[in-house]
Order: structure tokens, then C-alpha cells, then sequence
């Protein structure tokens, strides 16, 4: 029977008590050398079905080998070999396309699953069957992965709708990736990744599964192990912080495109909100461009961005902010970046312990 969820609040777990089909597809690109602990971090789930797609992209290392070995050595195992390189995008696709999960997760090689995540996730989808995405605390590591929390506390259960004007209203994005589980069925309505998209692709596509129905996260214990290192894909192809603000941006508006899930009005005036909170952003990097010794050059970029996601941008605070900063003769000195410095800091601290606590 499923549970009686008020949304927003949050709730008392249940055990899982069958054992669904979670389908996990796995992405690689010459990290064989991290494949094998990805590999063995998802093989060590207990609880459900297992369902495992590696989808190889032409790989110049290892990783094809590593994973027809996985594949002859675990039933559970399928492998999907590009004889040429496709893009992250299209393997993305094509692995879930080859999925026959109740669930699906898309983990790239060099993350890692914290034991016990596909479980946890599993059981409240199943609980909460108007849930279409489910995601907890990712842990970020550069060497090796640090104890995992196992501890479940609760879950929360946010309305679709309500949980895509939290996005819009803080304009990022709280998942990393390899903690995210998807409803199957909500996936396929949702459609295939874009590549117009390749940087925040990932962020539009939780915001449309939410258009479906709710979005739960588990609470306490730590749901993947993320990794931070030199050769990360989104540091290497989309570097930098215009870049980001940019992508997000885009991401926004292609997620809040009207639709069955999502009427009209409801998605202008998201979008409103998205844009508005984009604006406030970028002033913000062009004030701390102006105060740290950045160059005209980039002060004017994120003046540009943000006039293009708002374009009444000269009536928010940021602006005369920005003003001040622009008329200071030596910035670098002002009393006003000591003061912002230490504001920063003190955001930054309780937005992470927020983040880390309750997921937004």
C-alpha cells in the first residue's frame, strides 16, 4: 500500500518489501581507470534487480576490455561497444534506450554508488509510486572515496512543480549526477537528452522528469561518491564561470518549455523567476570580477549575460552594486570586497549545510 506522503514534509521510510529492476547505464570514454570501482560499487547493491548497461565510446584504453570482462563474468552485465566515437550525449541515449529497468540511473565511470544507495532510492519510489525522480548526499573525493554514511533519517517529498520553483528561485542545480534514480516510464515521457544541451543537460532533464510527478531524496545517509579530478569531462569541455551561468540558463528554458505537465502560464512565470535569479548571479560575478582584479573584459561579459536573461537588469540591487564597485578607484582595497568577502562566506556556509542536510 502506498504510503500517505503531505508533501514537502518529511516522512517515515519504509522497507522495500519486493525487488524491482534497477537499470543502471554506465557511459565511459577512456577511464578504464576508474571503471572497476564504479563497476564493483554498483555489482555490490543488494535489494533489487540489477540491470547494468556499459556503453563503451570507442575507447583508445582499456575500458572495452575491462568491460567484456564484467559482461562474461556477470549475467547481469551488457555491453554496447561504438566502433567510433559518438559523444556523451548520444551514449547517454543509447544506454537507456537499451534499459529494461522499473528505474534507471546514468552513472558516469569515474563515480561510485555508496552501499545500499539503489535500495533506498528503490524503496521509496516504491512507496510513493507519484514519485519520478529520487536523489540524496553526494559524496565528492579526488583520491580515494571516504567512509559513506549509511544512516537512513527520513525521506522528503516535494510536488513536481515545487520543487522546479525551488531551481528556479536559487537558479542551480542540487544533484551531481550518480545519486540520481528516475522513474523509468517518467524518463521515457520526459525524452532524450539534447545536444544542445551539453553542459547542463542533466539539469533540464530532472526539471522536465518533475513535470510528471514528485521529486523525493533520501535523508542521513550518503548516496554516491562524486568524483572531483583534473581530467572531469565538464572541467575539460565547459570550463568557466560565464560558461556555467550561460548553460544554466539554457537549461531553464528549454526544461520550462510548456507541456502536458506543465501549462503555459505556470512555465512563463517560472521562467520569470529563472531568469530574474540568473540576472542577479551574473551582476554578482561581474561585481567580483570588478573587486578581485578581473578584467573589463570579463566584468562585461556577465553585464551581458546578465541583460540577456533579464533584460529590466538595471532596476535589480546587483546593478547599483555593480555601479559602486565601477566607480571605485582601487577596488582591490575597498572596505565593500572585505565586507562582501566575508558575507560570501557565511552564505556559502549555510547554503552547504542546507544542501548537504535537506537537498536544496
Amino acid at each position: 500500500m502506498p504510503v500517505s506522503v503531505r508533501h514537502g514534509a518529511r516522512v517515515r521510510p519504509r522497507e522495500l518489501r519486493v525487488l524491482p529492476t534497477v537499470s543502471v547505464v554506465i557511459p565511459v570514454y577512456n577511464y578504464g581507470h576508474f571503471l572497476g570501482a564504479c563497476m564493483e560499487s554498483i555489482l555490490a547493491q543488494d535489494g533489487i534487480d540489477l540491470d547494468v548497461v556499459v556503453v563503451d565510446d570507442a575507447s583508445t584504453d582499456n575500458s572495452p576490455d575491462l568491460a567484456r570482462r564484467f559482461e562474461a563474468d556477470d549475467k547481469r552485465v551488457r555491453g554496447i561497444y561504438h566502433a567510433t566515437n559518438k559523444g556523451h550525449i548520444a551514449t547517454f541515449n543509447e544506454g537507456i534506450a537499451a534499459t529494461h529497468g522499473d528505474y534507471v540511473v546514468l552513472i558516469s565511470a569515474d563515480d561510485m554508488l555508496t552501499p545500499g544507495t539503489l535500495r533506498r532510492s528503490a524503496a521509496l519510489l516504491e512507496a510513493c509510486p507519484q514519485v519520478t525522480l529520487v536523489y540524496g548526499h553526494p559524496v565528492t573525493f579526488s583520491t580515494d572515496p571516504p567512509p559513506a554514511r549509511t544512516t537512513l533519517r527520513d525521506w522528503t517529498v516535494w510536488p513536481g512543480l515545487e520543487w522546479i520553483r525551488l531551481r528556479c528561485r536559487r537558479g542551480l542545480n542540487p544533484i551531481r549526477h550518480p545519486e540520481a534514480v528516475m522513474r523509468a516510464s517518467a524518463l521515457r515521457k520526459a525524452g532524450p537528452y539534447v545536444p544542445e544541451l551539453p553542459h547542463a543537460g542533466d539539469m533540464a532533464m530532472w526539471m522536465r522528469i518533475a513535470t510528471f510527478g514528485d521529486v523525493g531524496r533520501v535523508n542521513g545517509p550518503d548516496q554516491a561518491f562524486y568524483r572531483d579530478h583534473a581530467q572531469n569531462m565538464r572541467k575539460i569541455q565547459y570550463g568557466g564561470v560565464a560558461t556555467d551561468v550561460a548553460e544554466r540558463l539554457r537549461a531553464f528554458d528549454y526544461a520550462l518549455t510548456p507541456s502536458d505537465g506543465l501549462p503555459r502560464q505556470v512555465a512563463g512565470e517560472l521562467r520569470d523567476i529563472a531568469h530574474r535569479k540568473i540576472a542577479r548571479e551574473a551582476l554578482g560575478h561581474a561585481i567580483d570580477a570588478r573587486y578581485r582584479g578581473g578584467t573589463a573584459e570579463q566584468t562585461n561579459e556577465f553585464v551581458a549575460l546578465a541583460r540577456q536573461a533579464y533584460p529590466a537588469a538595471e532596476e535589480l540591487a546587483e546593478w547599483r552594486a555593480l555601479r559602486r564597485a565601477l566607480a571605485t578607484p582601487t577596488p582591490e582595497r575597498s572596505p565593500e570586497l572585505r565586507l562582501r568577502a566575508a558575507v560570501q562566506e557565511l552564505e556559502w556556509r549555510i547554503r552547504l549545510r542546507r544542501w548537504r542536510r535537506y537537498g536544496i
